[in-house]
């Protein structure tokens, strides 16, 4: 296959601990055909935002790719923020964010075959996801921690089945499972597993996933079961 001819795929994720605070990079590079691991990227960035983070994460798989003589790139991340921004549906106002949107912009034209993006939820990317921590902890010269797997998404309901409206159960860093009642939340975002929640731009059923910072409760008469990011992002 010739340079440039080949299909990649990239898992990008930012990090932060606090916001801003230390942060990381994480990126995974796959050959798109085959799912062959081509590349892994661990960078520790200093202390940033979370989203930029995510932009520089994505900076960092997009230059990879080109140095491995990608064609075509299919990025994967779990920052819908980043995925509407890159994709124009969303304007670019945080003054951090727009030097870094326009070299993703930049970027994205060197590819022959172009670069499309999917946004996925955070148990799609967790390779990304643990590669951008490995970073942190490198940076603060501490042992990477064990990161125990989230719970497979068909065992949450089972989770929460016992759990009075309006308690919360841990599942993973920064995740809770919610038995979400009429009292008002606030979230960084929210899927919602059972039933419904009410938002002030209208409401959510079973499978819909909504980014924020979101506020939400319980819609209709009965609770709602939802996975929440409890840490919401400044930046």
């Amino acid at each position: 296959m010739a340079r440039g001819d080949r299909s990649m795929r990239l898992h990008t994720d930012g990090a932060c601990r606090g916001n801003p605070g230390p942060a990381g990079a994480g990126a995974l590079i796959e050959d798109a055909a085959t799912g062959e691991v081509l590349a892994e990227i661990a960078e520790y960035l200093g202390t940033t935002t979370n989203n930029v983070a995510e932009y520089r994460a994505l900076l960092l798989g997009l230059e990879r790719c080109l140095d491995l003589g990608a064609g075509a790139v299919q990025v994967v991340s779990d920052s819908e923020l980043l995925v509407r921004q890159v994709e124009g549906v969303y304007q670019v106002r945080h003054p951090a964010l727009k030097p870094l949107h326009a070299r993703v912009q930049a970027l994205r034209a060197r590819f022959a075959g172009g670069v499309r993006f999917t946004h996925t939820l955070r148990s799609g990317n967790r390779h990304a996801d643990e590669l951008a921590n490995r970073a942190i902890d490198k940076g603060l010269g501490r042992r990477p921690a064990r990161r125990d797997p989230l719970p497979a998404i068909e065992d949450w309901p089972s989770l929460g089945a016992e759990m009075p409206p309006g308690g919360s159960r841990t599942v993973g860093p920064g995740l809770a499972l919610v038995r979400a009642s009429a009292e008002q939340r606030t979230a960084a975002w929210v899927l919602v597993l059972e039933g419904s929640v009410q938002l002030s731009g209208g409401t959510l059923q079973t499978g819909q996933f909504r980014e924020g910072p979101v506020r939400y409760r319980a819609a209709g008469t009965g609770p709602a079961l939802v996975l929440e990011l409890t840490a919401p992002p400044d930046a």
